[in-house]
């Protein structure tokens, strides 16, 4: 069964890299992080395999995107909404905003939301069916299943 959690943004680990594969040989077996990292990584390996308690308390000390994942998971959709608002533009940004709007009932702003993803990643017209938020909502908008097609089409 799929889930919220599939979302998680593992770039975001990426700043915390002290060592690769590429650079030092002390890196071979996988990346090398800064404390710091070590422990945004086991954040989101806790936010992967969906113990959102254990991970929120670590992803609270840097809010970003997989902080506001986790918060939508614990059903904290006010706080994830005013975090993804204030995080910079991006499809899977405006795919957590679509679900956590729906998820608060603003059907409207969840449509603005989720076509603004799809049109930045058309791949996530075929995410749509695996999330209930956003898939009950193509009935209730007429011509969004079309809009919706034509995006996945490149239209």
């Amino acid at each position: 069964m799929a889930s919220l959690s599939d979302l998680v943004d593992r770039s975001a680990l990426d700043q915390y890299v002290i060592a690769s594969a590429e650079t030092d040989s002390l890196a071979a077996s996988g990346p090398v992080y800064t404390p710091q990292g070590e422990e945004y990584a086991e954040a989101l390996r806790l936010l992967s395999e969906r113990q959102y308690r254990q991970a929120l308390p670590i992803l609270e000390k840097r809010p970003d995107y997989n902080t506001a994942l986790c918060l939508t998971q614990l059903g904290y959709h006010k706080e994830a909404s005013a975090l993804l608002d204030q995080l910079p533009v991006d499809s899977r940004k405006e795919y957590l905003h679509a679900v956590v709007s729906a998820r608060q009932g603003d059907d409207y702003l969840a449509v603005e939301h989720m076509l603004a993803a799809c049109r930045m990643n058309p791949n996530l017209v075929l995410r749509i069916p695996l999330d209930p938020e956003l898939s009950d909502l193509i009935p209730k908008f007429f011509g969004l299943r079309m809009e919706l097609d034509r995006i996945a089409e490149g239209k």
